[in-house]
């Protein structure tokens, strides 16, 4: 529902984004990942996190061997506890 008055956000609008935008997103962020997985901080215990730049979300993974795993792609705002909890696995 939007407010009284206001209208629908045309697709010009530089903040309409699509799940294309965002499949884009988790792309260059496993490129970037790639290119220098030691680059991103540790997060719980051997995880990494490299954070979204236009969505709240972070990509985790961990380097095993001569590659890297990505275990999951979750929002910022969700609880410690359950991130870890997925991290754990």
């Amino acid at each position: 529902m939007r407010p009284s008055g206001g209208s629908a956000p045309s697709l010009s609008d530089p903040r309409v984004v699509s799940v294309g935008d965002f499949v884009d997103a988790v792309d260059d962020a496993v490129m970037a990942i790639l290119d220098f997985p030691e680059a991103h901080p540790v997060v719980h215990r051997d995880a990494r996190r490299y954070l979204l730049d236009r969505f709240p979300y972070g990509v985790y993974y961990r380097i095993e061997g001569n590659g890297v795993v990505v275990v999951a792609c979750l929002h910022a705002a969700r609880d410690p506890k359950r991130t870890r909890r997925r991290l754990r696995g």
